[in-house]
């Protein structure tokens, strides 16, 4: 009985021997939907769009319309399209602690367009502070908002218009154009449209 016993066990574990292990499946690797990119966040701030370098600026001068080409001019803080012809400048000037680019036209020298820079003002206060040293009356200092265009005269009628943006830091810049009377149909019509181009950085 021992002997059976011992054949029996012998041809139990031969047949076990014959069998091929299991080979262990390697884990599948995870698709390509699963992975993680390495790409960086998205940038969640709008961009703000690069300016043309070349434009042509459209005005009306007595009812009639001209297009000049116009180059874009960077200065700090913001940007400005300038027409590329009879603009001289920009002239750089600091006057109580102001810094100043001033265009002047190269017809007639009363005739000058500037861009002001207010260190950590709000556009109150350099509206304000604008105003008084200009040497210009403005009627209408008192009403509207603070970035409102204003006109004003001096005593040899001479006009001077401004307006005040906010900048993209903590500074405020006074956009002014000046020019006599006798040059209000066409620099009066010509001088707005330059400044309205003006945008702070």
């Amino acid at each position: 009985m021992k002997k059976l016993w011992i054949v029996l066990l012998s041809l139990f574990l031969l047949t076990g021997c014959g069998q091929k292990p299991e080979t262990p499946v390697p884990p599948s690797d995870p698709s390509p939907t699963q992975q993680e990119p390495n790409e960086p966040p998205a940038n969640t701030e709008p961009e703000t769009p690069a300016r043309a370098e070349h434009v042509d600026l459209t005005f009306f001068v007595e009812g009639e319309e001209e297009a000049l080409p116009a180059t874009l001019y960077v200065g700090d803080g913001y940007s400005l399209y300038i027409p590329d012809e009879d603009w001289d400048g920009p002239e750089q000037s600091t006057e109580n602690g102001v810094p100043t680019d001033t265009w002047v036209s190269a017809f007639n020298s009363d005739v000058a367009l500037s861009v002001s820079r207010y260190g950590d003002m709000t556009v109150t206060e350099a509206r304000d502070a604008f105003a008084q040293s200009s040497g210009y009356e403005f009627e209408d200092l008192m009403g509207g908002s603070p970035g409102d265009l204003l006109t004003g005269t001096n005593e040899k009628g001479e006009y001077l218009s401004f307006f005040v943006a906010a900048g993209g830091g903590a500074d405020s810049y006074a956009v002014s154009w000046r020019y006599p009377a006798e040059a209000a149909e066409g620099f009066g019509a010509r001088l707005p449209t330059i400044a309205e181009t003006f945008l702070a950085s």
